[in-house]
């Protein structure tokens, strides 16, 4: 399998190298990218990617799955251009793909933007709302945005963390739903304000972003005790702000992103410092750092940041940087990610 991928990945540089000694229409710098999103099963064996369909018989994007042990190809959804994008694509387990999709609604007379979830078994090809329409019909209010989740939960394949605003107040909860039955369990009830929600890497509700028009705060809830304290408070754009990244594998450290020499960095905080002290993690001297932490899957531990000036990796662990470097000088001039 490897040598194959290996090959492949020698024919796409060579048919690149070609393609760089004569000149590109200015149409090929307009054109969308014909596969995004590649995404690898947790198990290795298949690859999902978002291909983009330009015929006369069909426009869209089509969601295709690559099984690599049988070397076949599969066409789970399609996106009629006009209809709905797909947002994103997410493995849930090995088997089951989720997918985000938007689409233009209108709600009494407001023009507005909706996503839904849907959840889609390649196995069997059976597609269907992560969201039940007999769970929605019992709220007070059906969630403009279904597809926020909290947490994938890797070790449970049954089940995900998802928020929603289902009163008409603004408010969120969290919900765990089984994506084979549709059934749905309330974790964290809805919380006045609260736009978005942070677990620790033992799947734990710890952290709250509240908003008020222009004011933001990052509120703390320790495990196993009830309540909630303000960690940081401050207005938008302003060079106090401090937000919440994810937890380390050790539950009492949170990254955060916060202004360093007039640029956003990467923090390390250790929560039950009364002071809050932040550690400098990461920051690069000319850009803003922004971007998801990596994890490794051996040690569990933050390891660096989906980032670089280059649309990279970066690491701040030498093992893990040494190995990005060698695949950068193998394969020159190209986005290693």
């Amino acid at each position: 399998m490897i040598r194959t991928l290996l090959l492949s990945l020698v024919l796409a540089l060579c048919s690149a190298s070609v393609l760089a000694d004569k000149l590109l229409p200015v149409e090929a710098f307009a054109h969308l990218p014909s596969v995004t999103q590649v995404q690898l099963a947790p198990n290795g064996e298949n690859v999902a990617s978002l291909v983009k369909i330009d015929t006369e018989e069909a426009q869209g994007t089509v969601l295709q799955v690559f099984n690599i042990p049988k070397r076949e190809v599969a066409n789970v959804a399609y996106a009629k251009a006009g209809d709905f994008v797909i947002n994103w694509i997410r493995w849930a387990n090995d088997e089951r793909l989720l997918v985000s999709a938007r689409f233009p609604a209108n709600r009494h007379g407001t023009p507005t933007t909706e996503t839904r979830l849907q959840s889609i078994n390649i196995e069997t090809l059976e597609v269907r709302s992560v969201l039940l329409s007999s769970f929605l019909r019992k709220q007070n209010y059906r969630p403009q945005f279904q597809d926020q989740i909290v947490d994938i939960l890797p070790d449970d394949k049954d089940h995900i963390l998802l928020a929603g605003r289902f009163e008409k107040s603004p408010s969120s909860e969290i919900i765990q739903v089984n994506l084979k039955t549709g059934r749905t369990k309330r974790v964290m009830r809805s919380k006045v304000k609260v736009v978005d929600w942070v677990t620790d890497r033992q799947h734990r509700v710890r952290i709250a972003l509240w908003r008020d028009k222009t004011k933001y705060r990052v509120l703390h809830k320790k495990p196993e005790r009830p309540g909630w304290y303000s960690l940081w408070e401050f207005e938008a754009f302003s060079e106090s702000q401090v937000w919440p990244l994810s937890f380390d594998k050790d539950p009492d450290y949170l990254y955060v992103s916060a202004y360093h020499e007039g640029r956003l960095a990467v923090f390390k905080v250790r929560l039950s410092d009364p002071e809050l002290q932040k550690e400098l993690v990461f920051s690069d001297p000319e850009y803003d750092a922004q971007g998801s932490l990596i994890y490794s899957k051996v040690t569990g531990e933050v390891i660096g940041i989906k980032y670089s000036a280059d649309g990279g990796f970066t690491f701040w662990e030498n093992e893990y940087q040494q190995l990005q470097d060698a695949v950068d000088a193998a394969l020159p001039d190209t986005a290693n990610i």
